[in-house]
């Protein structure tokens, strides 16, 4: 608790410490790939240190946007256009981590920094439509390959099969035969024993 002292002391600032979101504004950035496209970004943050956000900085929403734009250019442009549109939530963290080291001197907390949306030229798009047409067809073709491989292959184990069936049933009556051979000799020779002995016995 402060006193005033009436007519010789006032309050010079009044600093709103609830939690404040920033206006989305768009940035322009550069990718890995050296592809243009436009982020809309907008960060959350509140105020820890009322002495330090009057006295260290004139304006906070400036000071934390241009901040953030310099951030997010950085971030943006170690990443692919595909790796920026898939791992948003990544770049998220990082832009994140780095916007408070860069507040905290101001007495700032950043809570939440969020890209929102992810901007291309048509040029880009038409070409983004394109090479999403060639991989649908890559993808085609491959399983139309995969799926010939597959009946090619599923034939010749077919074929395959009915060879080894056949070979089985060839090896069962040779067997067969074999032993019909092998039994019709026995009994020819029982036979002619049998005659031997009798004509042995009279």
């Amino acid at each position: 608790i402060n006193l005033i002292v009436p007519f010789l002391d006032r309050v010079e600032h009044k600093v709103l410490v609830l939690e404040r979101q920033l206006d989305a504004f768009d940035i322009s950035v550069i990718t890995r790939d050296n592809v243009e496209i436009t982020l809309e970004t907008t960060v959350f943050f509140r105020v820890v240190s009322a002495s330090k956000s009057v006295y260290r900085i004139g304006d906070v929403p400036l000071a934390l946007r241009t901040t953030a734009e310099s951030i997010i250019r950085s971030a943006a442009g170690k990443l692919e256009l595909d790796e920026i549109q898939s791992s948003r939530q990544q770049m998220n963290q990082e832009i994140l981590k780095n916007l408070r080291d860069a507040a905290e001197i101001w007495g700032l907390e950043i809570t939440r920094s969020e890209i929102t949306d992810v901007r291309v030229d048509e040029a880009t798009k038409q070409a983004q439509r394109q090479q999403l047409n060639a991989e649908r067809e890559r993808r085609a073709t491959v399983a139309k390959a995969e799926g010939e491989r597959q009946r090619v292959q599923l034939e010749a184990d077919a074929e395959l099969y009915q060879a080894e069936k056949q070979a089985e049933a060839i090896k069962l009556t040779a067997d067969a035969e074999a032993y019909a051979v092998v039994k019709k000799a026995e009994a020819d020779a029982e036979q002619t024993k049998v005659v031997a002995e009798a004509i042995a016995n009279n």
